[in-house]
């Protein structure tokens, strides 16, 4: 009788545990037998059972049988594969706090698969690369599949330390892949696509920028004014760019102000930018002074999560430095007394968008050779 009989292995799951009888007939020496093996998709590494002969009758007619090996181990290898997987191929972590990234095993298990989460700088040099220890904490993280129950999908965490720091340098990038603790191969593991992932570290830090003036003054003739924008921090470490748009109060866009985007770009070590020279529009028209908003706009891409604009428009005004002449045009106007008036008239020169009011006063006049009156006009 050859007895299969549980170890490692267990019986009905890994093995067929059906006794086998072998019958040697007069002249046989030798007998092949078959133990079948279960296949049961459950990655769980080599398992053993034992085979044991027993002689149901060790003296047969007299004649004695002995075994010289009463038992033998059988080793089952295992050929069940289960796969290994980032969650996501990116992952977004605020500034200071903790990176949780998940990995994914595909296929049971019965035994701990261990890998390791690298994070890593990337291989180049760039502001926008996360520098290991400054940023985040660079090494590997060992993560366990533990074999808790046999589902299809298994998933387990670690944590990725982000370091937080007062520095603005907008969003940040560095790698993680998978690496093996031990011969994956021979656990039947394999790391699948992707087993490299990317993590944006989110600067929390702010800088403010504003106009250095709140309110400026421009003559109309003058054409253009010089403004500069200003941020309460310099350490940052790349140039930020902003738009500066100018809007209609009273002024009127491209009548008074051209209608244009303008381009403030700040350097790291720096305060301000450059001047920047805002334009208004010449003309010759009589008209009360008017005003513009200047007004700063962050772009939307997350490297300028970290800058705020002042809620505040800076305002403009243009002062009007135009104006119109007003005379009678002649020297003197005559009249006849039988008449009971007389009549003048006044000439404006140049344009004007204001009612123009004047005051006409007359006056007594007289000289040697006649009698009249002197006309004076007033600006009311």
């Amino acid at each position: 009788e050859i007895m299969p009989v549980e170890m490692s292995a267990t019986d009905e799951e890994d093995f067929d545990t059906t006794t086998l009888l072998v019958t040697f007939n007069p002249g046989e020496s030798k007998k092949e037998l078959s133990i079948k093996t279960e296949m049961d998709g459950v990655n769980e590494g080599p398992e053993t059972f034992r085979i044991e002969l027993v002689v149901d009758l060790p003296n047969v007619n007299g004649t004695n049988i002995c075994t010289e090996v009463d038992s033998l181990l059988v080793n089952i290898s295992d050929i069940d594969n289960v796969l290994v997987k980032f969650e996501f191929e990116e992952y977004n972590v605020r500034e200071g706090n903790d990176l949780a990234v998940r990995l994914l095993l595909f296929g049971k298990i019965e035994r701990a698969i261990f890998i390791d989460i690298v994070a890593m700088e990337l291989n180049m040099t760039g502001a926008y690369t996360a520098t290991g220890g400054d940023d985040f904490i660079q090494g590997a993280v060992n993560v366990t599949f533990l074999p808790e129950s046999r589902a299809n999908i298994t998933s387990t965490e670690a944590i990725i330390y982000i370091e937080d720091d007062d520095i603005l340098e907008g969003t940040e990038l560095f790698q993680l892949f998978i690496r093996s603790t031990e011969e994956l191969d021979e656990r039947l593991v394999d790391l699948l696509d992707p087993k490299k992932a990317f993590a944006n570290i989110m600067d929390d830090d702010t800088l403010e920028v504003c106009f250095e003036n709140a309110a400026y003054i421009i003559d109309e003739d003058n054409g253009t004014l010089e403004i500069r924008v200003c941020t309460n921090r310099s350490d940052f470490t790349a140039n930020i760019s902003l738009n500066i748009e100018a809007v209609s109060v009273s002024a009127q866009a491209d009548l008074d102000f051209p209608s244009k985007t303008y381009t403030a770009t700040l350097s790291p070590g720096s305060r301000c930018s450059e001047p920047i020279n805002v334009e208004v529009n010449v003309d010759a028209v009589l008209e009360e002074d008017e005003t513009f908003e200047l007004k700063i706009m962050v772009p939307s891409e997350t490297d300028y999560l970290g800058v705020l604009a002042c809620p505040t428009a800076a305002k403009v005004t243009i002062v009007n430095d135009d104006c119109v002449e007003v005379s009678f045009g002649i020297d003197k106007f005559e009249a006849l007394e039988k008449d009971g008036e007389a009549m003048i008239s006044v000439k404006m020169d140049g344009a004007s968008e204001l009612e123009v009011n004047l005051s006409i006063k007359p006056s007594e006049f007289s000289s040697v050779d006649a009698e009249g009156l002197m006309i004076y006009i007033y600006c009311v």
